[in-house]
Parts: structure tokens; sequence; C-alpha cells
């Protein structure tokens, strides 16, 4: 043979890494593509709480609530619904949570794919609440949502056609090296045998239920109750949900950071959510800040460290759990959020009718 004369061979082995590195980009854009639409509706429905429970369930929005400090005049009585936005969250929430008691986080592919999983659902944070806020400005509440049916016809289109389905589920080990022995391993595991994981993952799940539990709070427990009236060109509901706006572009840049550097004390992000409660809690009863934006900014803060303790705690597992324990600790971990959402949602409730009751302070500036 001639020299420089490609063998069979190498053609076949060039055509072969040629299709796995298109599969590949094909499965990177379609776990971008399930984790947008998987978080689509859920955000919007939150972007959408404070309508739907305005619209739905309070009949007499024009009217001062019974609960107020003075009834007399607008200026003296908080513009509160009935029911807090926390209800829409618990009832968002639920059954992902029932979900997740069930069903694994990921399937087995590639690493980077929680990246582009990631990367998609903090994009549906984005894409879900400015869509919601735009098209509110022209459509009715209910018609917004029934247009957003379309999004689960694109979920299909990115399972069904876009994503590629390994033939073989494949675990891979540090090395990056699968084996058949592991996968045998990883489902064979006994209930009690993940049980005993659970000890081990706390170091993951309580910092990152923490944050989540806390950052919901705001969300859905104290938005609402912050009401800025010298901006005439935004009132309370628009306020709320740009506000979720703000939050979900914060989300979206964490959570596609990963790519970029990763953080490992996920415990600090609890702290730093903390002092974002307190500040936001006493804005919500005592009305002391000067301005709007820097309410702003504050929880675009919130949604940073929120999106970066999501990605970074999956990044670390991927990195410190063995290869035969990973799967089973995604499929742990993963309910930390959704427990600390759960929580967030019933202590809102309460929170929102206790400062419902007190006076609406002025504000000075």
């Amino acid at each position: 043979m001639a020299k420089g004369e490609l063998k069979l061979s190498d053609i076949k082995d060039v055509e072969r890494n040629d299709g796995e590195k298109a599969n590949k980009i094909r499965n990177l854009v379609a776990f971008w593509i399930l984790g947008l639409c998987n978080n689509y509706g859920y955000v919007v429905m939150l972007s959408a709480a404070h309508d739907i429970l305005r619209e739905r369930f309070d009949h007499k929005n024009d009217e001062p609530p019974k609960n107020t400090w003075d009834n007399s005049t607008s200026e003296t009585y908080r513009h509160c619904n009935t029911i807090s936005t926390g209800a829409i969250l618990l009832a968002d929430i639920l059954p992902c949570l029932i979900v997740k008691l069930i069903f694994p986080f990921v399937p087995y592919f590639v690493k980077h794919v929680i990246t582009c999983w990631s990367s998609g659902t903090g994009g549906a944070g984005i894409f879900g609440a400015v869509s919601y806020a735009c098209l509110k400005i022209w459509l009715s509440t209910k018609q917004t949502l029934l247009l957003m049916l379309i999004i689960p016809f694109l979920e299909g289109i990115a399972f069904w056609i876009i994503l590629e389905i390994p033939k073989e589920t494949v675990q891979s080990d540090k090395s990056g090296i699968g084996s058949r022995e592991q996968i045998i391993k990883v489902q064979e595991k006994s209930l009690k045998e993940k049980l005993r994981l659970v000890p081990t993952l706390l170091k993951y799940m309580l910092p990152l239920g923490l944050v989540y539990l806390l950052e919901y709070f705001i969300n859905q427990g104290l938005f609402e109750l912050i009401e800025f009236n010298n901006i005439s060109w935004l009132g309370p509901s628009d306020q709320y949900r740009w506000l979720q706006v703000d939050y979900q572009i914060g989300v979206f840049i964490s959570r596609s950071s990963a790519v970029l550097f990763t953080f490992n004390k996920i415990w600090i992000m609890s702290v730093l959510q903390f002092i974002n409660v307190i500040i936001l809690l006493f804005e919500s009863i005592y009305y002391y800040m000067p301005s709007f934006w820097i309410v702003f900014s504050i929880v675009l803060w919130e949604g940073l460290l929120g999106g970066g303790a999501y990605v970074n705690t999956f990044y670390k597992i991927s990195r410190q759990i063995p290869a035969e324990d990973r799967e089973t600790s995604f499929s742990i971990v993963v309910l930390a959020d959704s427990i600390g959402i759960a929580l967030a949602g019933w202590m809102s409730m309460p929170v929102h009718n206790a400062i419902c009751q007190l006076p609406r302070p002025i504000r000075k500036f």
C-alpha cells in the first residue's frame, strides 16, 4: 500500500468518530431543550401566580381588604391577595416532588448533558418569565396560559426526534471508561443500600435544600408584599412579574456558568441567601428602601446564588461520588431542592397573612 493511502478501517474510524460527535451535539441540544420545556410551565405558573389569585379568588380587587389597619383610604391598607402565592408554589412543586421520589435524575449519558440540562432549566426561567410578562401586556391571563400549551409539543420533538437514545446504558468511572459490571451493580442496589447512602449525601442536600427554601420564600412569600407606588409605568402586579423575570435571569447566568468555573462551598450560598431574606423581609414590612432598583439588584443576586448552588452541587457529586453510586446519589440529592421549595410554599402562607394584618407603612422616598 502506497505511503499516505488511507485504509478502509481508518475511514470507518473517522466515520464512527464523526457520527459519535454528531450524536453528542444532538444530545446536548436535546437536553437543553428538555430542560427548557421541563421548567417552562413551572416558571410560567409562578410568574402568573399573583394574577391568577387576584383574578380568580379576589372578587373585590378594587376594595380594601377587611383585615387592614384602616379601610378609609388606599394609602393605609396593603394590597394583599386573600391567598398567598405560596399556595400556587405548593400546587406547582408537589407533583414534581412525587415524581422525583420515583425516577432518577438523569439517564446515563455523558456528563456534559448535566450542564446543558441545567442551562436549559435556567433558560426556561428567562423564557417563561419574560414571555408571560410580555404577552400579559396584550392578552388576558387565561389567553396567555392557553397559548403556552405549545411547549409540550416542543418537548416531544426534543425527546423523540432530536435525542439519540443510547442502545446500551453506560456508566463511566473517573477515567471515562464504562463497564457492564458497574451497570449491573447500580441496577441491583436494594432499598437498604440506597438508604445507606443518605448520610453521606447530607453534605450536599442540606445546603442545596436550604438555599432553595430561602429563595422561594422570597419569591413566593415576599415579592407580592413589596410595593413601590412611585413608579407610574409599573403597577404592583407588574412589579411582581418583572421581579420574577429578574430572578430567572440570575438563575440562567449561574446555571450556565459551570463550564467556566465551579464553586465548592455551597454552604456560603446558604448564608448569603439568608441575608437576602432578612433584607427583603424587613422591606416587605417597613418599606425602607428608597428605590425599586435596589430590590431589583438584590433579586438578581438571589437568582445567581440559587442557580449556582444547583449546578455546583451536581458537579461536586459527579466528581466526588464513585461511579457505581452516582446515579442513586443524583436521584436522592435532587429531592433536596423540591423539599426546600415545598417548605417555602408552606412557610410563605402564614407570613403573608401576618404581614397583611399590619398597617401599610408610608414610603418616605
